[in-house]
């Protein structure tokens, strides 16, 4: 599975989503765009491959962080996106918050994550070695 094209598919919904002014499915595809970025390198993170068929993006971070150091500290921003992944999937109440100040808000937790897995997590000659001579 190429999560990092789903990453890329859910950023643009997003987008397209809070530009039309459906602020809760836009926060609900960023959400999902940030566990999908973070999925794409798990496969060189043993610690992280538990976390693939769940939403724990908290999790998830910290096992890929611990590989993969974080110039910047994103878990509030992951935080967040465990939170309303759910809130924001079902609004039943306190909609309200679902603005377009807080959907842009989390198009940029989508960006700081895709930045970190663009230029933090690059895979190692390791990596590269480990996972070729697994075929």
């Amino acid at each position: 599975m190429n999560y990092y094209k789903l990453g890329e598919d859910k950023q643009k919904v997003a987008q397209l989503t809070k530009e039309a002014g459906f602020y809760a499915d836009s926060i609900y595809a960023s959400c999902l765009a940030v566990e999908f970025f973070l999925k794409s390198v798990m496969n060189r993170v043993p610690d992280a491959e538990p976390f693939e068929f769940t939403h724990d993006v908290i999790n998830l971070y910290y096992a890929i962080k611990n590989k993969y150091p974080s110039s910047n500290d994103l878990s509030e921003a992951v935080k967040f996106c465990r939170k309303y992944n759910n809130e924001s999937r079902y609004p039943y109440s306190g909609t309200d918050i679902f603005t377009d100040d807080f959907a842009a808000q989390f198009l940029q937790y989508v960006e700081d994550v895709k930045k970190y897995v663009d230029e933090e997590c690059q895979a190692t000659i390791e990596d590269l070695v480990n996972k070729f001579n697994k075929s």
